[in-house]
């Protein structure tokens, strides 16, 4: 990796507009401040900064297993390659549904007759329908 120039420029900026700000805020008061206000100020401030990175990390470790579990199913998988959580309800639920789209898939291909498929098989399920209005 390559320093970018760019980047450290955009940083800088945005660093000098927040010593900007601040002077307006808070006047040039900081420039006389005792050193060890300076340093519990930046202190406090790491604290933040690394409880940002704390919560930053814990929404990036459940993109990732949200991410692991869609990549059980595969972008041309079944759905049934996909495994629920144990012991939630929702994820029963939802395989409950699933298996019952899933049979109700395999009845009505099992109900088409013996070559039945494609445009044969779809012209015959409309002609079951009857006619459409319109």
């Amino acid at each position: 990796m390559r320093l970018d120039e760019k980047a450290v420029d955009r940083f800088f900026r945005a660093v000098r507009r927040r010593l900007r700000r601040g002077a307006l805020e808070y006047g040039d008061a900081s420039f006389a401040r005792p050193a060890r206000d300076l340093v519990a100020e930046i202190e406090a401030e790491l604290h933040d900064v690394a409880g940002w990175a704390f919560v930053l990390c814990q929404r990036l470790q459940k993109l990732q297993r949200l991410a692991v579990r869609s990549d059980r199913v595969g972008s041309c998988g079944s759905m049934e390659d996909a495994r629920p959580s144990k012991g939630t309800k929702a994820s029963a639920t939802g395989a409950r549904r699933q298996r019952a789209g899933t049979s109700a898939h395999r009845r009505s291909v099992k109900a088409r007759p013996r070559g039945a498929s494609g445009a044969a098989a779809q012209q015959r399920d409309e002609n079951a329908a009857g006619p459409s209005e319109g």
